[in-house]
């Protein structure tokens, strides 16, 4: 029986009417295929058009091919110009989102708002697009709706890029997710992951007279 694809809606993708980048981001990641040799099993390579394949070769992809944070910015700064910082939200240990503004909103990207997900090493492993700054609630139910502390909307995704860095983020909330954190210094984060303890203190011996 032939595997079924699903999209961002949750249902089948059927033809070239239907299917997107965001849809093929999605499927891919989730059978471990790069979206363009997904695109041809699905499609054949006759109805993969120019079309599709400029919009997976956009402008977000090719900030996430950069797959380093810092070069990232530079390819950002030299693509559009002055941009702002203006979020950095960590979860866990090992998560990083980094939520930029482009100053020139000239239609290169498809909104203005950047979210930058990274590794603890810079790595780069998803942008998203926004047209506004998402709650970071809303954020990660998007990306792990079982977990019950995190909720609300998300803005439609605009774009999305994800690189060879990327795995399911759900695993770094899970009870036994790693840390390099002893037992005794960490508590568990809301909805997931580890942090230092905000009741670690060192106790010292008492100074002689």
């Amino acid at each position: 029986m032939a595997r079924q694809f699903v999209g961002v809606d949750r249902r089948p993708l059927v033809g070239d009417a239907r299917l997107s980048k965001l849809d093929l981001d999605r499927a891919a990641v989730g059978v471990g295929r790069h979206p363009v040799d997904l695109a041809r099993g699905l499609l054949g390579p006759r109805r993969l058009t120019s079309a599709i394949l400029n919009e997976m070769q956009s402008a977000v992809q090719a900030l996430a091919d950069t797959l380093v944070l810092g070069a990232l910015l530079e390819e950002l700064h030299t693509r559009f110009g002055p941009y702002e910082l203006l979020e950095h939200w960590k979860q866990g240990e090992f998560h990083h989102d980094v939520v930029v503004r482009v100053a020139r909103a000239d239609g290169s990207t498809p909104g203005p708002v950047l979210v930058i997900a990274t590794n603890c090493n810079g790595g780069v492993k998803e942008v998203l697009s926004f047209e506004a700054v998402p709650d970071r609630r809303a954020l990660w139910h998007w990306r792990c709706p079982q977990v019950a502390e995190f909720f609300g909307s998300l803005p439609r995704i605009l774009d999305r890029a994800v690189t060879h860095h990327w795995f399911d983020p759900c695993e770094l909330l899970a009870p036994d997710a790693r840390s390099e954190l002893r037992e005794e210094f960490r508590e568990r984060q809301e909805g997931g992951g580890w942090q230092m303890a905000s009741t670690t203190c060192a106790t010292s011996a008492p100074r002689k007279s």
